[in-house]
């Protein structure tokens, strides 16, 4: 599960305090549990149209398990009979309680901005995602750096940063971000200093902890 999460974090340019929800919508990638549900449903699919298998005859007709801490094969065969990943993955996201999950209405699709540059895509995502290398977080690592916003506002989030800064803020807001537009990508990104020297703040700061 680490390893899944930590592969999915490398993709999409997300940073650890990123809720792990977020990885699978931004990556276009299934969550693992919804995964593993499908490889489960085509191997029972195999069993049941394969007669020659010789579990074929064991799994119909079986009710119940001999003991309670069991989860036998045949306890998940209804609840696999109408199995839908793509609706299954839909239902799950409309149910996640993460800041800005609105912005993703079908996890099924890819998120707009996934075939931009490397450098702007992972901005992009730390700004859906409220969690990116801002002043506040920067702060959380290293407390000799000042979380204040040189705009005067004590901490300097991303949700600042795009909404509320005097100095660079986006009049479009985050759906306008979100969606990708030409203002979005080609006026902001390029010109907002938050975008282009938090790469360099970053790697300054690590070398700095090492």
């Amino acid at each position: 599960m680490a390893l899944a999460y930590s592969t999915a974090e490398l993709i999409t340019g997300t940073i650890k305090s990123t809720p792990t929800p977020w990885f699978s919508l931004l990556a276009n990638i299934e969550p693992p549990a919804l995964r593993r549900k499908k490889a489960l449903a085509r191997k029972i699919e195999r069993i049941q149209n394969d007669e020659e298998l010789p579990i074929h005859n064991k799994i119909r007709g079986r009710t119940g398990s001999r003991l309670i801490s069991r989860k036998p094969l045949w306890l998940k065969l209804n609840a696999l009979h109408d199995f839908q990943p793509e609706s299954d993955w839909r239902d799950a996201s409309n149910d996640t309680q993460v800041t800005n999950s609105h912005l993703v209405n079908d996890p099924n699709i890819k998120p707009s901005g996934h075939d931009l540059d490397r450098r702007t895509w992972t901005q992009l995502n730390r700004i859906r995602t409220n969690h990116g290398r801002c002043n506040y977080t920067l702060n959380k690592w290293n407390p000799a750096i000042d979380p204040m916003s040189d705009c005067g506002e004590p901490n300097q989030t991303i949700y600042h940063i795009v909404n509320d800064c005097v100095i660079r803020k986006f009049e479009g807001g985050i759906e306008e971000l979100n969606d990708v537009t030409d203002e979005a990508v080609e006026t902001w990104t390029f010109s907002c200093d938050y975008m282009c020297d938090h790469a360099n703040e970053c790697g300054a700061l690590k070398e700095k902890i090492k």
